[in-house]
């Protein structure tokens, strides 16, 4: 066969061997695109799913804190409100019972400002003082005890949220089809020239050899 055609046959088949690798490089490309587009749609389902059991804790915590922030306020409304009532009716009571005291001293003949009658007045006062005092020291325990009780309720929430997935894709280091192409066709090409030369000088040499036969005798080396 004459060198030219093996160096034709030698370059096309260069070429095709630039065009397979050029064709594995993009169908490694592609696995790989699809490796990491599948990797990012499970990455976005599985946080959605964070996502949805997130919202459902963060209203679950607003329900609690609604319920005991509700609760409380209707506590200490009824405790005052209990309070007011109870010491408007023992403040009735005292005038009631004062007005009765100076009526009796009246009755017996004693001055309200005989150094007697302000002693029974205020003996009724300190009585009714240790009342109203009770009666603010029950409302202080109450409230501290409705106050407690909110503390207690919003402890019951739950702050540890689920964080996100991070989404971590490496970035393609294959080869690139076109990159791959071109190296595959150089090295081809630059195999077929090198295969060529060596082929022209074995040639070359073959003739000279013939030649020297020819003349009476082989060449000199």
């Amino acid at each position: 066969m004459p060198m030219i055609w093996m160096m034709a046959l030698s370059a096309g088949q260069a070429f095709m061997g630039a065009g397979a690798a050029k064709a594995d490089a993009a169908a490694k490309k592609l696995q790989f695109e699809e490796q990491r587009f599948n990797a990012r749609m499970q990455n976005q389902i599985k946080n959605r799913e964070i996502a949805k059991v997130n919202a459902i804790q963060w209203m679950n915590n607003r329900k609690i804190a609604e319920a005991a922030n509700q609760e409380r306020a209707e506590t200490d409304f009824y405790l005052r409100y209990n309070f007011n009532n109870e010491t408007g009716e023992l403040s009735r009571e005292y005038k009631q019972t004062n007005d009765q005291i100076i009526s009796a001293l009246y009755g017996k003949g004693i001055s309200p400002d005989s150094g007697t009658a302000r002693a029974i007045m205020r003996s009724s006062m300190s009585r009714m003082t240790d009342v109203f005092k009770a009666r603010g020291i029950n409302l202080d325990i109450g409230l501290r005890s409705s106050k407690r009780k909110q503390e207690q309720q919003l402890a019951g929430r739950n702050f540890g949220y689920n964080a996100h997935i991070p989404l971590m894709q490496q970035e393609y280091r294959g080869a690139d089809p076109s990159s791959a192409y071109s190296t595959a066709l150089m090295s081809g090409l630059a195999s077929t020239a090198i295969s060529g030369f060596g082929m022209a000088a074995q040639a070359d040499f073959n003739a000279d050899y013939l030649a020297a036969i020819q003349a009476g005798g082989p060449p000199t080396v």
